[in-house]
């Protein structure tokens, strides 16, 4: 509703989770009861799951076909994450170490 009203360039669920977040930290008394809430369904984890699962079974002649490109696609991205946040740590570091005397 948030991200609606207000044209917020962001998913709703990620707005949802930094107000959750925010919240948690504020209220020690909420992070409680949310973490009693939420034992139940992390124990049944495994159930979440089953659709990824149904999934790659259904398509694996789809995914057999397509294995080259799915594995650079995926090592590319993760080189990549690493890459950038390697160099902006690395430029973060250095800057904040240029001001300590």
């Amino acid at each position: 509703m948030l991200v609606v009203q207000f044209s917020l360039p962001l998913p709703g669920a990620l707005l949802g989770l930094g107000l959750l977040s925010a919240l948690m930290a504020l209220s020690k008394a909420l992070a409680r009861a949310i973490s009693r809430a939420a034992q139940p369904i992390l124990a049944n984890m495994s159930f979440f799951f089953i659709p990824a699962v149904l999934g790659i079974a259904i398509y694996w002649s789809i995914l057999q076909a397509n294995l080259l490109a799915i594995l650079l696609a995926i090592v590319g991205s993760t080189v990549v994450s690493l890459g950038v946040s390697y160099w902006l740590a690395k430029k973060l570091l250095s800057r904040q170490s240029d001001e300590i005397p």
